[in-house]
């Protein structure tokens, strides 16, 4: 398997024919798979698939559209749903803030952060959750665990964390 950039650098130092026949292809495997999925979905619904794509892309690079989503979601759609039942169903806010705590740990994965910014609010935060998650554990030999509680637990424990990423 290659790595990204051992690719990159493999087709940027190709020169002639076989650059064009890499990009060719590469285009036209896009092109291939953009036309079978106007075919099985209809053109309306391939342009949004294709549009819904490149946004996720973009809100996967910049960590303040990824914000501005948390909070266009928390103003206008607070209740949507997805249209399908993974395992259980999740609400947009839910998958918005889970890319938000997403995009904010890539961040600190690639180098791109590299202090926390702390108050006196963390501490608490952080301490809530810990008990949160005590008492998850604990309450689960009393209770059998069911999707909704699951769902609702990562939820909290999704707005908490969106509390203390905030003021970094």
């Amino acid at each position: 398997m290659y790595d990204l950039n051992e690719w990159n650098a493999r087709v940027a130092g190709m020169h002639g024919p076989r650059k064009a026949a890499v990009v060719g292809a590469a285009v036209g495997l896009g092109a291939g798979i953009v036309g079978l999925g106007v075919v099985l979905l209809g053109p309306v619904y391939m342009v949004a698939v294709m549009a819904g794509l490149l946004i996720g892309l973009y809100i996967l690079t910049d960590l303040d559209a990824a914000l501005f989503v948390v909070l266009f979601v928390m103003g206008l759609i607070p209740f949507g749903t997805l249209p399908f039942k993974v395992v259980l169903t999740p609400s947009l806010l839910d998958i918005t803030l889970g890319a938000f705590l997403m995009v904010y740990l890539f961040q600190w994965m690639t180098g791109r952060r590299r202090v926390f910014c702390l108050t006196p609010v963390h501490f608490f935060l952080v301490f809530f959750a810990l008990i949160l998650i005590f008492s998850f554990v604990l309450g689960m030999s009393h209770a059998p665990l069911t999707k909704n509680l699951l769902k609702q637990f990562v939820e909290v424990l999704l707005s908490i964390g969106l509390a203390i990423v905030l003021p970094d």
